[in-house]
């Protein structure tokens, strides 16, 4: 077996499915194409997603959006996950 050099990291979107448009019901992996040279970057960047979707969840709860509303943004949680790219 050869050894597989890392020459990176790429950022996966973990996307919440669900067929009512609310609830999840499983999670689909989105490749994002966002490369990074190492890990701690390519994990700062999930963190910077993660934020990005709790202040719109925030903003929308202070404004005071319908039970539905807030369910519907909860079901577009988004996660994400590094894993290791070679380059071709």
């Amino acid at each position: 077996m050869m050894a597989t050099t890392i020459s990176g990291w790429v950022l996966v979107a973990l996307v919440n499915v669900a067929p009512d448009g609310y609830l999840a019901k499983g999670v689909m992996p989105v490749t994002t194409n966002l490369t990074f040279p190492d890990l701690p970057s390519c994990l700062a960047a999930e963190g910077e997603m993660r934020k990005q979707w709790a202040d719109h969840w925030n903003a929308a709860k202070k404004a005071g959006m319908g039970k539905e509303t807030l369910d519907m943004i909860m079901g577009q949680v988004v996660r994400g996950t590094c894993v290791p790219h070679r380059a071709k």
